[in-house]
């Protein structure tokens, strides 16, 4: 599951790519965008230095069609995982990940 920040028309905009792969997880932030603007507009992702971030499980639910059936279930699995892994925000809620940098042309075509 990818979670890409690229530019599009001269605006951020934030995408849930590969929405039914639960074995990886990751912010994939275009190359050519500066994470401080990504945090600035990006709220659903809250960049903690240049490696790591912490992703609104909410905006996930929604963006990959998680609220009920399997894919919710599959959505709770991953949860439930990452918090034995120590990777929900005590306070928050939020999922870690890590970060990846690519170049804006390898991320993807999925609107």
């Amino acid at each position: 599951m990818r979670v890409v920040i690229d530019e599009h028309q001269g605006s951020l905009r934030l995408r849930l790519l590969d929405a039914d792969d639960f074995s990886a997880f990751a912010v994939v932030l275009a190359d050519d965008v500066d994470p401080a603007r990504a945090d600035q507009e990006v709220p659903e992702v809250r960049f903690d230095g240049s490696n790591h971030a912490w992703v609104d499980p909410g905006w996930l639910r929604d963006a990959g069609a998680y609220r009920t059936g399997p894919r919710a279930e599959n959505l709770a699995r991953m949860l439930r995982y990452a918090e034995t892994k120590g990777w929900l925000h005590p306070a928050s809620g939020e999922v870690a990940a890590h970060v990846v940098r690519q170049p804006a042309c390898a991320l993807g075509t999925s609107p």
